[in-house]
């Protein structure tokens, strides 16, 4: 189930992310708000920009 919700909130901020430019307005408190750490969302979204 956690995987689906991820794969919902990626594509939803992605999709967003292409119409107005705001790369953590979605992802970044979407997936503090599953639980995952602080730390890891940040890595995981400076990953994402490195992309």
């Amino acid at each position: 189930m956690t995987i689906i919700l991820l794969l919902i909130i990626s594509f939803s901020a992605s999709f967003i992310d292409t119409l107005a430019g705001s790369d953590g307005l979605i992802g970044m408190p979407s997936l503090l708000l599953i639980g995952i750490l602080i730390h890891q969302v940040i890595g995981s979204v400076k990953f994402l920009f490195l992309i």
